[in-house]
């Protein structure tokens, strides 16, 4: 199945590792430090900005990459069953 996680983006759910709230992702040391890794890594897809409502992380067995997102995290995960 096809996801749409906002600004013209799609992701295959067989590859989301995670769907995290911004704010909360950001309240921690470990994952804050996880973030910033791939992000010096260039495998961050979209804009870190005000907007910036939520992180998908995904895995195709090569790269993990994080997408960010304008919808929730909740959203997002309704719009996968994921809870």
């Amino acid at each position: 199945m096809i996801i749409h996680i906002g600004d013209n983006n799609y992701i295959f759910e067989k590859d989301i590792i995670a769907i995290l709230d911004k704010k909360a992702a950001e309240g921690t040391k470990k994952t804050r430090e996880f973030i910033s890794k791939i992000i010096e890594d260039n495998c961050l897809i979209g804009n870190l900005d005000l907007n910036t409502k939520s992180y998908i992380i995904v895995s195709d067995n090569s790269k993990t990459m994080i997408y960010t997102s304008n919808i929730s995290s909740r959203a997002l995960a309704n719009r996968n069953n994921y809870e």
